[in-house]
């Protein structure tokens, strides 16, 4: 998956390291982001989305709006 994600990075006249890789994950959208703050904030997003979203579904919590709000904090 790296080699991938480094070819797609030269394609977009950006480097991107093995380090960056193993921090920041195989997520090619993170290289059209022009600031790190930006990916963090892409991959906080993501991250909350997802594991959000799965507990909701694995538990059947019937009031997902109170997890979203205990997440927050």
């Amino acid at each position: 998956m790296y080699k991938e994600l480094k070819e797609y990075a030269n394609e977009l006249g950006k480097d991107f390291s093995l380090g960056e890789y193993l921090s920041l994950g195989g997520f090619a959208k993170i290289l059209k982001f022009q600031s790190n703050e930006s990916v963090k904030a892409y991959l906080k997003d993501f991250d909350s989305t997802v594991i959000i979203n799965d507990l909701i579904a694995r538990y059947n919590i019937k009031k997902p709006s109170f997890l979203k709000k205990l997440w927050i904090l």
